[in-house]
């Protein structure tokens, strides 16, 4: 999955960047309630177990299986 992906699907669910670096290699971001945050490699092939990091990390919020889910 392209970190472009996860961004935008962090986005359409309510969530917000927090911070993004010129040229640096990710970008961190937050859940709309801003309790919970994570940091998404800047990369067009992440990796699996980093996906489901991401996901655990922000599922309080979310949602179980928010990045899996179709829509």
């Amino acid at each position: 999955m392209k970190s472009k992906d996860i961004i935008k699907r962090i986005e359409r669910l309510g969530g917000r960047v927090v911070a993004r670096s010129g040229k640096g290699s990710h970008t961190k971001m937050a859940c709309r309630c801003g309790t919970y945050k994570t940091t998404v490699p800047k990369d067009d092939n992440v990796h699996p177990k980093t996906c489901k990091s991401i996901e655990i990390a922000l599922a309080p919020c979310l949602g179980d299986g928010w990045l899996r889910r179709r829509g």
